[in-house]
């Protein structure tokens, strides 16, 4: 099962949070950037190469740069181990 590091401490954008986790669940050329993308190939599935299932590392939320996105972006991964199972581990 594959890991998908979420460090917000290196992420200033939004831009810089798909260019980090997208490479990391084996997403297609195509995948979108934004919300929708992310809770399609997360929870709905069959997009991504590597998965789901994922185990997340949630590095840094305290110290995220754009609250609201990453408040989502937690929603949607507890979504989907909910789902499809793995687990969320949070390192601060």
């Amino acid at each position: 099962m594959k890991t998908i590091t979420i460090d917000w401490t290196a992420i200033a954008d939004e831009a810089d949070f798909y260019a980090s986790v997208l490479p990391q669940t084996d997403a297609p050329s195509w995948h979108g950037h934004n919300l929708d993308a992310i809770q399609d190939s997360w929870v709905t599935g069959d997009i991504c190469a590597g998965g789901p299932p994922f185990n997340f590392a949630v590095r840094g939320s305290s110290k995220a740069n754009l609250r609201d996105f990453s408040d989502t972006i937690l929603e949607i991964a507890e979504e989907s181990v909910k789902t499809h199972g793995g687990q969320i581990t949070h390192e601060n």
